[in-house]
């Protein structure tokens, strides 16, 4: 017997024979007693002369052998104890369970055929979050494993990128492109897409914060402008060569005020609008708007600022001359619109070098 010193924690049987035998391998390798089970009980042949070293040999293995079988006993219940015939050995035990509830490989295969297509559909939930996700993939790719498939990171990598939500498209493509896929861990991959979740909830928040609080919709809409509020829509408007009398460049909305008013005050027409799919601008509505009205939209990717460098620069322009018109004089933000407008103003009326030899009002006017 084992002169152990701690008291063993047998893993009991529960019906999951796979998860429990290795459970019950790794313990008996621990305690030096797997060669028993693997090899079992070498029986001794006719004639030969059983020696005191021998006889000594045979005697501990039998009480390591009655080890086992005790280890066995303590991890099974009296309903799968009945159902072994031969308990003369600790082989004979664990062969017998094998059989029992380990399933012949008619049985694995049948299995396999079911944890594959459970794999193939698997999919990542809208609600669902990053490490749920993962614990499914996991569960269903160590079934097969036990099963005798062959799991490589690289195939569960490749699996949890293509099933992510749509929300994660752009940090997909960044990985794709940024990193060897075939070579990547999947901790590596759950930690990197974990923390562009929680850079998710972090953006979700502070837009819930600056959120406009819009007061009706169309031509002559009121706005008001929280304190937070830092939103500004940077439109393209190409020139028809026609003149106009007011100035609109830029516009703190996007519906339908921005383009029936100011088109019969100018003649001018807004030919193209570049969005950053934002559920405000991809409604069925402003979607038949933009259609009845020969508006094409540009659709960018979220959060890549990258793919529309020249409003990016505009609006970031902007907005450092607002902050520093407002930090400058102490002025509360609720004139946050107005800054913008006497902004523009200013801009609208400073040489640019798109604009050659003429100002952007001049040009306009």
């Amino acid at each position: 017997m084992s002169n152990d010193k701690t008291l063993t924690k047998i893993p009991q049987f529960d019906g999951h024979y796979d998860h429990w035998s290795e459970l019950m391998e790794n313990l008996l390798c621990a305690k030096g007693l797997w060669s028993l089970v693997e090899e079992g009980n070498t029986e001794l042949a006719e004639g030969i002369e059983v020696t005191a070293a021998l006889k000594r040999n045979l005697e501990e293995f039998k009480m390591k052998d009655h080890q086992v079988k005790h280890y066995l006993f303590q991890a099974i219940d009296r309903v799968v104890f009945e159902q072994i015939l031969n308990r003369k050995t600790s082989k004979n035990i664990w062969d017998s369970m094998k059989k029992k509830f380990g399933g012949n490989e008619r049985v694995k295969r049948s299995l396999l055929q079911t944890l594959r297509r459970d794999f193939e559909v698997l999919e990542m939930k809208n609600e669902e979050n990053i490490d749920d996700y993962f614990g499914r993939v996991m569960v269903v790719s160590n079934k097969m494993r036990s099963n005798g498939e062959d799991m490589s990171e690289s195939k569960i990598v490749e699996k949890v990128l293509r099933t992510l939500t749509n929300k994660f498209t752009y940090v997909v493509v960044a990985i794709e492109e940024s990193k060897d896929t075939g070579k990547m861990t999947i901790d590596e991959l759950q930690s990197s897409l974990s923390v562009h979740e929680k850079k998710f909830k972090k953006i979700s928040h502070e837009e819930g914060d600056q959120a406009l609080n819009v007061r009706g919709r169309g031509i002559g809409s009121y706005r008001e402008i929280e304190e937070k509020d830092e939103v500004i829509l940077m439109t393209y408007v190409e020139l028809q060569g026609t003149k106009r009398g007011d100035v609109w460049f830029v516009d703190s909305g996007c519906s339908n005020h921005m383009y029936g008013e100011k088109e019969k005050q100018t003649g001018l027409f807004i030919k193209c609008l570049r969005i950053d799919r934002g559920g405000e601008y991809n409604s069925i509505e402003f979607k038949e708007f933009c259609k009845a009205h020969g508006i094409k939209r540009q659709l960018t990717t979220a959060f890549t600022p990258q793919q529309n460098g020249v409003v990016e620069c505009k609006n970031r322009t902007i907005m450092n001359m607002v902050r520093a018109t407002l930090l400058e004089k102490e002025v509360p933000k609720v004139f946050w619109p107005d800054a913008v407008q006497w902004v523009n103003h200013i801009l609208n009326r400073s040489p640019t070098l798109i604009v050659k030899d003429m100002t952007p009002e001049e040009a306009w006017s």
